[in-house]
């Protein structure tokens, strides 16, 4: 047998370690390729637009599309000035990980997160701003353990064509089965127009009913306005045409009595309120209304005689 040459041994064998490396780097891309994947990374306001110092929900949303699950999720938003957490804030996480969006506050984050492949992650928080303008919300990166997503962007606009609103109990700590007055306000004391046909809805949270009696009452004009003693849902509307209403730069109220049935801090997140502006009667939503009612226990003294 003839010997093979030996730059023709040379040449086959660095052909062969080059064939074993092009070999190897396709089976480890194809193996990687898709634990790369990045997650994408979303924001936004709903309603995007409220009336001075109401609330909206600011939803994130994270969505791993790719063929590997992801872990150690991250991000920091930092709320622009004059917007904060609402109270209460309403924080919940559609995926595993750590939230941090204390009532008041002017940041939220996010840490430790994990995402099957291909599903997604919502994640939602209530804020609150006062002042009229258009406020950019622009989100800290999104980090992971297969990258950087970069950064999440929305805006709310805080406009002074619609009603504030808000809502308060009095007063705001109770003992267990004592009396609040909730009070809503809508406030159009911003706006040159009337607002018209007023709508909302409120669900009280477990542990608060309606009072017997309730004590129902509204500085609104007309409309119609349910409040049932024991029940768990106060609801005003038009009865129709030009009814339920609040005149330009002036604000009316909506007020019940609510017991405090369960110890804690009871979070009451009302629905969206709705009007309709002149002079085409445009429906607008001015975002909904929070507020906490604390109930505690009441502590029992102990005196003895002889």
């Amino acid at each position: 047998m003839l010997a093979t040459p030996a730059p023709l041994r040379h040449a086959l064998a660095i052909c062969k370690n080059i064939l074993f490396l092009v070999v190897i780097s396709a089976v480890f891309l194809a193996s990687g390729l898709e634990a790369q994947t990045l997650p994408t990374f979303s924001k936004a306001f709903l309603p995007d637009t409220i009336g001075p110092g109401s609330v909206s929900t600011l939803r994130f949303e994270i969505v791993n599309g790719g063929g590997a699950g992801v872990r150690n999720l991250a991000f920091t938003d930092t709320l622009p000035a004059g917007m904060t957490v609402a109270s209460p804030a309403n924080a919940s996480a559609g995926c595993t990980g750590s939230l941090s969006a204390a009532n008041g506050a002017g940041s939220i984050s996010f840490s430790g997160g994990t995402l099957p492949a291909g599903s997604t992650c919502v994640i939602t928080v209530d804020v609150t701003a006062a002042a009229a303008g258009t406020y950019m919300n622009v989100s800290g990166d999104l980090t992971s353990d297969a990258g950087n997503s970069g950064n999440a962007v929305a805006d709310l606009t805080v406009a002074t064509d619609r009603p504030g609103f808000s809502k308060a109990f009095a007063p705001s700590s109770v003992f267990f089965g004592d009396r609040s007055t909730l009070t809503f306000t809508i406030d159009n004391t911003a706006n040159a127009q009337q607002a018209v046909q007023l709508r909302f809805t409120d669900n009280l949270p477990a542990g608060m009913v309606i009072a017997s009696p309730s004590n129902a009452s509204t500085t609104c004009g007309g409309g119609t306005l349910s409040a049932p003693a024991g029940g768990t849902t106060v609801s005003y509307a038009p009865l129709g045409g030009i009814d339920a209403t609040v005149a330009a730069g002036t604000a009316c109220t909506v007020t019940v009595d609510v017991l405090g049935n369960a110890v804690g801090s009871l979070g009451n997140t009302t629905g969206e309120l709705t009007s309709l502006a002149p002079p085409i009667f445009t429906q607008l939503s001015s975002g909904k209304a929070s507020a906490v009612l604390d109930v505690a226990v009441e502590e029992l003294s102990l005196t003895k005689s002889f």
